[in-house]
């Protein structure tokens, strides 16, 4: 019986492993659900404070152990009043009724104390509970109106309980928001292989009283972690889309990250595996619950790594630096100090001059050509790599409203038409849904503000900012 108990309890163990990492999908659509409607309310509860103290009171003084041998003798004798005023006429009495009253008087206003500062407190904790609710509520009102501000704070908090839910399957993310292009991109980590369990079953050997394992094979426990983390990032994906409304988020990106050793250095880092981008109007058309995770990840052009298993790494469609550029100028209250360049301030050649810097620093025979005439820059970039390599096609748009659709599909034509091999379109502002998608699948590459602020700093190291002025306008306004 004990054999089979802890054999029973051995299987279990494996089983329920095994169902955390099969079924995480159908876990994290079960989750992004129940969170759809939470809102971060806090319960008051008088027990959370503590014991409420109890008062005390003086107790009766103990006459007798204050009298002589004698007195205490004859004390049954004496009635009431003799006997206290027999007590009384004694000094060792009077000294020590005035000590034993000190000390009660002094343990009933400590206690007195005690009571007033539980009292405070119980109603310091209820008021602040009370506080806290009644913002959540006008939160929840503001977004009901249509607030964005509001509506990102109380999808923020969703969505962070909501990851929190998927521990330790899913770890730790970071989350940016673009109010331009209406685009939250996510970045999660992921565990490494070894979460998939290795053992397959186990069984109790009779002939050597022992129990023993199965154990799967090296490709099986790739393939299995390739599915997994398909899971994990379509369920990321379905809970920025479930728990966001369609006037907050029109696009998703997610990227998952491992952190693991560089091969070239041995140092851990963040490295990314997958990558994908998509719009409301796709993301609401599947079945989550019926799809088959690596499949959908290659329906919405995913970038995926060659082996997630082995940690090798993609380019990201995606980076978590794109934050919307008009939040700087909202927060940054000393930005006229900073001594960073504002790319807004630059005159047309220096913006063009910056961007052909900017590709020659990552490595590509950049050529400038005309500037536009919407104050751009155009240019002829060369990638020296064999195969790979080729014609590119840039063009810059110094924009403070989204990019339309209509820019992308002309950056295309002009790929058409050039014979390149790839476009870049590089704003500093953002992107609409519409222009993703057009890109989808196209040999195009998009670089918002922040990116394009990224990319600066890592490749060029320069250190700016873009700060819109309040009388720009665009030159030419794109519509979707």
């Amino acid at each position: 019986m004990y054999v089979s108990n802890v054999i029973d309890q051995l299987t279990d163990e494996l089983e329920e492993r095994i169902s955390g990492v099969a079924e995480h999908l159908s876990r994290s659509l079960r989750k992004a659900e129940q969170f759809r409607d939470w809102a971060p309310r806090k319960r008051f509860d008088p027990k959370d404070v503590g014991n409420r103290p109890t008062p005390i009171s003086m107790p009766a003084f103990p006459v007798a152990q204050h009298l002589s041998a004698w007195q205490r003798f004859a004390w049954g004798f004496y009635g009431e009043a003799k006997r206290r005023a027999v007590a009384e006429r004694s000094s060792t009495y009077q000294a020590a009724l005035a000590k034993f009253s000190g000390q009660w008087q002094a343990a009933i206003a400590e206690r007195q104390r005690e009571i007033e500062q539980f009292e405070l407190k119980l109603r310091g904790e209820e008021r602040a509970a009370a506080d806290y609710n009644e913002s959540v509520r006008q939160l929840e009102e503001s977004s009901a109106r249509g607030d964005i501000e509001a509506q990102w704070q109380l999808f923020e908090t969703r969505f962070a309980a909501f990851m929190r839910t998927l521990d330790p399957l899913t770890g730790s993310h970071r989350i940016t928001y673009s109010a331009d292009s209406h685009r939250v991109v996510v970045e999660f980590d992921v565990p490494p292989k070894s979460v998939v369990p290795a053992e397959k079953s186990v069984r109790f050997l009779k002939t050597t009283g022992e129990h023993r394992y199965s154990y799967r094979t090296d490709a099986d426990v790739k393939r299995m972690y390739a599915v997994f983390v398909a899971q994990a990032v379509l369920g990321v994906v379905n809970g920025a889309i479930r728990l966001s409304p369609s006037s907050l988020v029109e696009t998703v990106g997610v990227n998952a990250v491992v952190d693991a050793p560089d091969p070239a250095t041995g140092v851990m880092t963040t490295i990314p595996i997958v990558s994908v981008v998509s719009s409301r109007s796709i993301l609401e058309q599947i079945q989550f619950a019926e799809v088959d995770p690596v499949a959908c990840l290659k329906h919405l052009s995913a970038v995926v790594s060659r082996s997630p298993a082995e940690v090798a790494p993609i380019r990201p469609i995606v980076r978590l630096d794109m934050t919307d550029p008009r939040f700087v100028a909202d927060s940054d209250v000393l930005a006229d100090l900073d001594a960073r360049p504002n790319l807004m301030e630059l005159t047309p050649n220096e913006f063009e001059t910056l961007v052909q810097n900017l590709f020659s620093k990552m490595g590509l025979d950049t050529k400038q050509t005309r500037p536009s005439r919407d104050g751009g820059v155009d240019a002829i970039a060369y990638d020296p790599r064999p195969i790979l390599g080729g014609k590119i096609v840039i063009q810059a748009k110094r924009y403070k409203g989204t990019v339309g659709v209509s820019a992308v599909r002309d950056l295309f034509g002009t790929l058409q038409n050039e014979g390149g091999s790839k476009g870049i379109l590089v704003t500093t502002s953002g992107y609409g849904s519409a222009s993703f998608e057009f890109a989808k699948n196209k040999p195009l590459e998009l670089i918002d503000g922040g990116n394009l602020l990224f990319l600066l700093q890592e490749h060029a190291g320069i250190d700016a900012k873009i700060v819109m002025p309040e009388d720009w306008e665009d030159p030419r306004p794109d519509g979707e």
